[in-house]
């Protein structure tokens, strides 16, 4: 078991207890680290996570970059490419949450 101590008091860290801070624009926000560490490789001090709104924002203008100087076309299947591997990770999540049965629990 791994924990905090503040003022001799132990702080056990759990899934609803994490908390982080966007390095854009400050927001604490809570965050799942077995979710931001999957493999299992952790590093906190060089791990930094941005808030919805401000990630949302930076793969905007990370899109803009990879897209200047392409054709209309390119950028649509480049999209097209970017949903369509967002559709295939919501599916398999899925099929990792069903039941014995194929039936999702309740």
């Amino acid at each position: 078991m791994f924990y905090l101590k503040h003022n001799g008091k132990k702080l056990t860290i759990e899934a609803d207890n994490v908390y982080t801070q966007c390095p854009r624009c400050g927001r604490e926000f809570p965050v799942d680290l077995a979710e931001v560490f999957p493999d299992g490789e952790i590093d906190l001090y060089g791990t930094s996570i941005y808030c919805k709104q401000c990630g949302e924002r930076t793969r905007k203008a990370s899109e803009r970059r990879v897209n200047a100087g392409r054709t209309k076309n390119e950028q649509r299947e480049n999209i097209r490419k970017a949903g369509n591997q967002s559709r295939e990770e919501a599916m398999r999540k899925r099929r990792k949450t069903k039941g014995p049965c194929g039936i999702f629990p309740a």
